[in-house]
């Protein structure tokens, strides 16, 4: 038996609700503000539930082994590069005053509010791995460079590569340098060991780093030693795998703090110009080319770090499409040097390099070092020269301060002459000058 009252009382129910769906559907009613933050960032991760116009940036959170998060800009073919964290506010705060203008309360957002709304996005979004250094051309996902070559066009067993054989053969340490050019393209493989390559000209290494350029592309760095404790200088070291010192003369710097840091995968304070310092992880290897010889000791951090590579020059005349040449088995080549580093280094170990050549090398500058040593100090127990002292002694042999560094710790370092000592004054312990200067 039906209940006329209790069917009355269904059908009201259900009116006024069509009423109050009506009636909020019309009424202005102003979004609180993590409703906002909410559709942005839906926006920003091209959500299908986003009604806001399409974000026109590609920004992605990586998750770090650490803990902490990069942020990483990516474009319509996978390619990648690591941004500041002010290029995505900027980014956000032109979205909304430039796509968002026939919607209110967006184009209201000043700076400090769209920090706000950076923030929400970068704790709420989905953090991905960290994407590949470098990929194959056909190879799909993210990367930071892409190869010019198909992996189905490449095999390690085929293809010529005479000519990149013809420059290895005139180059000492050839399997390691290839290996070496190997491990670029291999993830996670070691960053402290890197490349000198010396010879007087005419003899491949330039055409050598060239190669390399075409390869990575924006993966590349071609640089310069920094000067003045330059604090935008590791800024050019954002999303490269490469960094190239094509004529280097300044041989202390592979000796200073900051390229310890570099190849030893630390974290490094990073500061491009107009955005705040931030720190982050560089997977960087170098290279460096130079005419005269690198100045190197025989410390055991020096040789196990350093593939010395003397390259002799190319026999005959100059051929002006050499390099054409050398870019036409490139991808062959890449593909044996991958597999070399390997078949050598399955779990990225140090790469096994000849160091008879590099101890030569040391022996022969340790030598000039004892002669000017002998020449300006005298070993003795309870002896000391004030630091002012000995310097203007440096300076009789050496016109820089790059120089001077390097002597000094071959000094206090590799033969322990003296020990530098601040008590009562700064001074050396253990020495004396020769005569006075």
């Amino acid at each position: 038996m039906t209940k006329v009252g209790d069917d009355q009382g269904k059908t009201t129910n259900l009116e006024q609700k069509r009423q109050v769906r009506k009636y909020r559907s019309t009424e202005e009613k102003k979004p609180s503000q993590t409703e906002l933050f909410r559709s942005l960032a839906r926006a920003m991760e091209k959500s299908k539930f986003s009604r806001l116009p399409e974000f026109p940036f590609n920004f992605h959170v990586v998750g770090e082994e650490d803990g902490q998060s990069t942020i990483i800009e990516s474009d319509d073919s996978g390619l990648c590069r690591k941004i500041h964290r002010d290029r995505v506010v900027s980014a956000i705060l032109s979205y909304c005053n430039n796509e968002l203008g026939e919607f209110p309360y967006y184009p209201d957002f000043d700076v400090d509010k769209v920090k706000k709304v950076f923030a929400y996005w970068a704790s709420s979004a989905a953090q991905i791995a960290m994407p590949k250094a470098v990929r194959w051309n056909d190879e799909h996902g993210l990367c930071f460079s892409k190869l010019p070559w198909n992996l189905a066009d490449v095999d390690a067993g085929f293809g010529n590569t005479d000519l990149f054989d013809e420059m290895l053969s005139r180059c000492t340490n050839a399997e390691a340098l290839a290996a070496w050019i190997g491990s670029i393209f291999v993830e996670n493989s070691d960053l402290q060991t890197y490349v000198w390559i010396y010879g007087d000209g005419c003899n491949g290494k330039g055409a050598l780093a060239r190669f390399l350029y075409r390869t990575l592309g924006r993966g590349y760095a071609s640089l310069q030693v920094p000067q003045n404790n330059d604090k935008h200088w590791t800024a050019q070291l954002i999303g490269k795998r490469l960094g190239v010192f094509p004529d280097c003369n300044n041989y202390g710097f592979v000796k200073s703090g900051l390229f310890k840091s570099l190849t030893g995968g630390d974290p490094v304070t990073v500061e491009e110009k107009y955005y705040g310092a931030m720190t982050m992880k560089l997977p960087v290897k170098f290279m460096f080319n130079s005419n005269e010889q690198p100045k190197i000791t025989s410390q055991l951090s020096d040789l196990r770090r350093i593939i010395f590579c003397e390259i002799k020059p190319i026999p005959g005349s100059q051929d002006p499409f050499y390099e054409e040449k050398l870019w036409a088995e490139g991808g062959h080549f890449i593909m044996q040097c991958i597999e070399l580093y390997k078949s050598l280094c399955p779990n990225h170990e140090v790469i096994p390099v000849d160091e008879s050549l590099a101890r030569d090398l040391a022996e022969e500058n340790e030598m000039e070092y004892q002669t000017i040593f002998d020449k300006l100090f005298i070993v003795q127990d309870g002896s000391h020269v004030i630091a002012e002292d000995y310097q203007n002694a440096l300076r009789q042999e050496f016109y820089t301060r790059d120089e001077r560094t390097k002597f000094t710790t071959w000094v206090t370092k590799v033969k322990k002459y003296a020990r530098y000592d601040r008590t009562g004054g700064r001074k050396y312990k253990g020495i004396r000058v020769a005569r006075a200067f």
